[in-house]
């Protein structure tokens, strides 16, 4: 596996392009005037900070091999991380555009005034108007189209270094600050609460011989790791993709970043966007945006958050979990090479409480506001076979009309709420049977059960099943 060790890596909005470029040694020069604009400037940047080596993934992974794109496509991750500095075309919407004819806009105002000074006449005072350079980054850089793409999230995350190339000006990130070409402080929040940790870690023995990882403090417990990891996938969720097939792939990198922080600790499994680890918390994503999209079952399986293209959220923890699942096996078949990338299936073989129930849809508005805590996506209330008593509230993943229809409920989940531990919530997942006779199940949705109906799953008893 190659590393930049000191090179400059590309960042930019990728779409199909039409031109086809020999990739032979000698022929950046005799070449570089047939190249896209964002590349040709990515060459000059490059040269005039002095360092030999530039990555362009259109150039450096041949686009019409899939063989090759599944063996590259896998290191990408790797090659943000290791590369000396990324330059972001972040003002660029295409290929063809170019980043470097910026309208730099000059909120400076020169004021110059005579002094008694034997060595000099007069002083220049520069007033800086600090508003008109966070603004500038919130236009140019946070809301350019750049940052709405999918590539673009672990590119821009995992880079120790990125010059961004906005409409306005340039701008520096890296893992302590943000900087304008003026030289101001960007005051902007963290790319993803909490602190992102360092990258560049190492293990350091202890004076009684353990084995310690100084990490920031988002590893210092799994919870915090494994809420890192969600809120990643949140904003992540809602990135735009020119390739539906890509939003696994997209993610692989922060998804393989995550796995070397965790197996510091304890080995953890990545299943299609979540964690074997926690995998009960996992499981209870929902969407939280009212446009749905997808979805796309062929890229991802029912209980994955990926399927669609819908903003993913999870509740936050309030106490302590206990999951009421147990992992039996999985059975996870990749399309190609990389670990965390596409895949051609998915299942989950597990065990727990299963209860069949009946939907009502939507959910009348005395059960949609009565509770915060009480999921409002696409709302359906949920009865037991033949009975009257709504037993728990659910969310629907696809609006899709499933008014009276025969469907499952799974117990995932038991939260301990306040102090005492005493009071509780039960959650856990909505499903419908692929086949009669066999247990094997899709999700369509999450609920909670309503505060009188916490025992209904005491009487039942585990029993195998599938989760396709």
């Amino acid at each position: 596996m190659s590393f930049l060790l000191r090179g400059t890596a590309l960042s930019l909005i990728n779409y199909p392009c039409s031109i086809s470029i020999a990739l032979l040694f000698l022929d950046i020069d005799s070449c570089h005037d047939s190249m896209p604009q964002n590349f040709q400037d990515a060459v000059t940047v490059t040269r005039m900070l002095g360092i030999q080596y530039l990555w362009i993934d259109s150039l450096c992974i041949i686009q019409d091999s899939k063989e090759d794109w599944e063996r590259e496509g896998a290191k990408m991750g790797d090659i943000y991380h290791n590369a000396y500095v990324t330059i972001a075309a972040t003002c660029a919407s295409k290929s063809e555009d170019g980043f470097l004819q910026t309208d730099f806009v000059d909120s400076r105002t020169l004021i110059t005034f005579p002094t008694e000074s034997f060595s000099m006449s007069y002083c220049n005072l520069v007033l800086q108007e600090t508003d008109v350079v966070g603004s500038h980054w919130e236009e140019g850089v946070e809301d350019a189209t750049w940052n709405s793409r999918a590539w673009t999230m672990q590119e821009r995350f995992l880079s120790p270094r990125t010059i961004h190339f906005s409409k306005h000006q340039i701008y520096w990130e890296c893992q302590t600050q943000k900087l304008s070409e003026t030289g101001e402080s960007i005051f902007h929040a963290p790319l993803t609460p909490p602190d992102r940790p360092s990258l560049f870690v190492e293990e350091e023995p202890l004076p009684n011989g353990e084995e310690s990882v100084e990490i920031s403090s988002i590893a210092a417990y799994k919870n915090d790791m494994y809420d890192w990891w969600y809120t990643i996938a949140a904003r992540y969720s809602i990135r735009n993709l020119t390739y539906p097939s890509d939003k696994l792939p997209a993610l692989s990198g922060l998804a393989a970043l995550m796995s070397s922080l965790t197996a510091t600790k304890t080995p953890d499994s990545y299943l299609c966007g979540i964690w074997e680890g926690d995998l009960a918390f996992g499981l209870l994503w929902r969407y939280s945006d009212a446009r749905f999209q997808g979805p796309f079952t062929s890229r991802a399986p029912s209980w994955s958050w990926a399927k669609s293209d819908n903003q993913v959220i999870w509740r936050d923890r309030e106490g302590a979990a206990r999951s009421q699942i147990r992992m039996i096996s999985k059975n996870v078949q990749l399309q190609g090479l990389n670990p965390y990338g596409e895949i051609k299936a998915a299942v989950l073989h597990l065990s727990g409480k299963i209860i069949p129930v009946a939907l009502q849809v939507p959910a009348s508005a005395q059960f949609r506001m009565s509770d915060p805590k009480i999921p409002s996506q696409f709302p359906c209330e949920i009865r037991r076979l033949h009975e009257t008593d709504i037993v728990a509230i659910g969310s629907l993943d696809n609006p899709e009309d499933r008014d009276g229809q025969r469907l499952h409920l799974l117990q995932v989940e038991r939260q301990d709420i306040g102090v005492t531990g005493r009071e509780n919530n039960w959650s856990g997942l909505l499903m419908q049977k692929v086949d009669v006779g066999y247990s094997n199940y899709l999700r369509i949705g999450v609920y909670i059960l309503c505060r009188d109906h916490l025992g209904i799953f005491e009487t039942e008893e585990e029993r195998p099943f599938t989760l396709e």
